[in-house]
């Protein structure tokens, strides 16, 4: 059976009140999660990784139009892309297993282990032809 690739929005932002250990990370990447739309149950999935854990939520239209636009209001950017498909999976170090940008690099089959903060992910995405779907840093999140 043929595996169907999904479309994925990955958005990248940093949070009003972010942790102390985030800091250091580069501004507007310091939190990325994923949205996909299934059209079998006209719905939003929408995946974070929070806490050293996995959080999966359904959303409707009018939630998944809250969330881009609490993206661009922090300034923040989403990409769109298809996930990768990569036949051959080797391990990776345990060290990377819970966090955000490790369980989008899952979601979306990306198996590259240096691969740390949201800004890495981020530019390796773009790598792979992920174009731009919302720049909340133009404007500084302004609807226009």
């Amino acid at each position: 059976m043929e595996r169907i690739r999904n479309e994925w929005l990955i958005f990248f932002y940093t949070p009003y009140n972010q942790a102390w250990y985030t800091k250091w990370r580069k501004k507007g990447f310091t939190h990325v999660g994923a949205m996909s739309f299934n059209p079998k149950f006209n719905c939003w999935l929408m995946v974070e990784g929070l806490y050293g854990g996995l959080q999966v939520e359904l959303l409707d239209k009018d939630e998944a139009d809250k969330v881009i636009t609490y993206v661009k209001k922090l300034h923040g950017i989403v990409l769109k892309g298809k996930d990768i498909i990569i036949p051959k999976f080797r391990g990776e170090w345990w060290v990377k297993e819970h966090s955000c940008v490790s369980y989008m690099q899952r979601l979306l089959g990306l198996r590259k282990f240096w691969l740390f903060t949201p800004y890495q992910l981020f530019c390796a995405l773009r790598k792979l032809n992920f174009t731009i779907f919302v720049d909340g840093r133009i404007n500084n999140g302004e609807k226009t």
